[in-house]
């Protein structure tokens, strides 16, 4: 039989038993005999899960507390702020009403005024009728009041000293327009020409520290004062001062 010839041939018999399906008959009992009883089946509990860590904080609550942090110490700083103002601040002054009657206002004070002298319209020697002193003087023939006289033959010869100081004495205040010292060879290189109301106060009218005697003149510019006078400081020899006169005007 040739290869052609087996695949040709059809099924056998027992072939088409083997296909054909059975029916399937239940299994016949048997007396005295108890099928074994299956155990129960064995119930596993359900597994737990393990709990699940928290959540990593987020950058935004960090940066949310941040800020809150500094809103509450920028409003502890305003509060801080308002509180050191209210205490600096003055309480307010609290008027009450006097039970005592009010009494006359005060007066207001005499406001103070420059001083007045008599005006010497004449522009006569004041010198004349003054009362002139001096510190001290060389001997009796140069008395100070021989610097007072208008007559320039005489003179006042000071003390052998720097600081010496010739003083009239007008009796009263005026206003002076000019004072006129005129020296002799002895005469001062540096002085002071003041002026007082009391004879204690003294004002500068003028002074100098290069003095060169002659006749120097000095403007007054209607100064008012009743004493006038002339304080050497220092010499232009080893002898004393010397003034011939002494003109007040």
């Amino acid at each position: 039989m040739t290869e052609f010839d087996s695949q040709r041939r059809g099924p056998s018999r027992a072939d088409n038993l083997r296909l054909t399906k059975m029916p399937q008959r239940p299994p016949r009992p048997v007396p005295g005999y108890q099928p074994p009883v299956a155990p129960p089946p064995v119930v596993q509990p359900p597994a737990v899960a393990p709990p699940a860590p928290p959540p990593a904080p987020r950058r935004r609550r960090g940066w949310l507390a941040g800020l809150v942090v500094l809103l509450l110490a920028g409003g502890g700083a305003v509060a801080y702020r308002k509180q050191s103002e209210a205490a600096a601040r003055p309480a307010p002054a609290v008027t009450t009403a006097s039970p005592f009657p009010a009494g006359p206002e005060p007066r207001p004070s005499a406001v103070s005024r420059s001083p007045t002298g008599k005006i010497n319209p004449d522009g006569v020697n004041l010198a004349l009728h003054a009362a002139c002193t001096a510190s001290g003087i060389e001997s009796d023939s140069w008395l100070p009041t021989f610097a007072c006289d208008g007559d320039p033959a005489t003179r006042w010869s000071s003390a052998f000293e720097e600081k010496q100081w010739l003083r009239a004495d007008l009796k009263r205040r005026w206003e002076l327009t000019t004072v006129t010292l005129k020296w002799e060879r002895s005469y001062a290189v540096g002085y002071r020409v003041e002026t007082s109301l009391d004879g204690k106060s003294w004002e500068k009218l003028y002074a100098t520290a290069k003095g060169k005697g002659g006749t120097v003149k000095i403007r007054a510019k209607g100064r008012v004062a009743r004493f006038v006078r002339m304080f050497g400081v220092k010499r232009v020899s080893r002898y004393g001062y010397s003034l011939l006169e002494l003109e007040i005007r």
